[in-house]
């Protein structure tokens, strides 16, 4: 009799280790599925990560960016320039109407400005009165007079 429990035994521990082994086969099996699924999965995110990179053309869209910019400065440069010489031709205009009206240029339109002894401009005749020395300017030069009656 216990030649047959012993031989009961080791037949349920040899069937034991031929269930743990084959286990341990297929969990091998199992994993090594698993890493070449993730593997793969790995790949086909970096080759879609690499087809996006590519879509976005760094180098391209850097260039292009590069020369809007290029075009960009130019333009302002133009427009900078361009209003700096309006601004000058205004500046001109404006400075010949100042000549045009200004005193000079109404003494060279042929009017005089008539000032009092103490060099007041006389703007009417209630400013004077007889005997009061008036200094006139004309435009090729100055005329002093005495008013009279």
């Amino acid at each position: 009799m216990a030649g047959g429990v012993a031989g009961r035994h080791h037949a349920v521990r040899r069937e034991g280790w031929a269930e743990l082994r084959q286990r341990l086969d297929n969990l091998g099996e199992t994993a090594a599925r698993e890493a070449v699924r993730s593997v793969e999965n790995a790949r086909a995110r970096l080759r879609e990560q690499a087809t996006r990179l590519r879509a976005q053309r760094p180098g391209q869209t850097f260039a292009r960016l590069r020369l809007e910019w290029a075009a960009m400065s130019r333009a302002l440069g133009e427009r900078a320039a361009r209003q700096l010489a309006e601004r000058r031709l205004r500046l001109e205009g404006l400075g010949h109407q100042v000549r045009l009206l200004g005193p000079e240029g109404t003494l060279a339109r042929g009017f005089s400005l008539t000032l009092d002894g103490n060099g007041r401009l006389i703007r009417s005749v209630a400013q004077i009165a007889a005997g009061s020395v008036l200094r006139t300017r004309l435009a090729d030069g100055e005329v002093r007079s005495v008013v009279g009656e």
